[in-house]
C-alpha cells in the first residue's frame, strides 16, 4: 500500500504529464501546424509527451532538421580538432626558425 504522500506525488506527476500534453496540443491547434497531425494528435495525444507542439516532425524541414545538413556547420569536435591543428602548426613554425 502506498502512503498518502506517495499517492499525492504520483497524482502530481500524472497531472503534470497531462497538462504538458494538453498545452502542446493547444499550441498545435492555435497555430494550425499540419492539419492532419492535429486530427492524429486528437486520437493519439500521448505523441506530444516528448514532442514539442511547434515542430513539424519532418527531418527534411530546414527548421526541424540537422543544421549540419542544411548549413554545413561543423560539430564542436570538428572545430576543436581544427583549432588544435592550427596551434600545432603555429608551434611547429616557431620551433623551426
Amino acid at each position: 500500500m502506498r502512503t498518502p504522500e506517495e499517492k499525492q506525488q504520483h497524482e502530481r506527476r500524472i497531472r503534470q504529464k497531462e497538462n504538458h500534453i494538453n498545452r502542446q496540443m493547444s499550441i498545435r491547434r492555435a497555430f494550425a501546424y499540419d492539419k492532419d497531425a492535429v486530427t492524429i494528435g486528437d486520437k493519439q495525444p500521448h505523441r506530444y509527451h516528448k514532442l514539442s507542439g511547434t515542430t513539424c516532425g519532418d527531418s527534411r524541414c530546414v527548421m526541424c532538421g540537422n543544421p549540419r545538413k542544411f548549413y554545413g556547420e561543423e560539430t564542436i569536435q570538428e572545430r576543436k580538432h581544427k583549432q588544435q591543428k592550427f596551434y600545432r602548426d603555429i608551434d611547429d613554425n616557431i620551433n623551426f626558425r
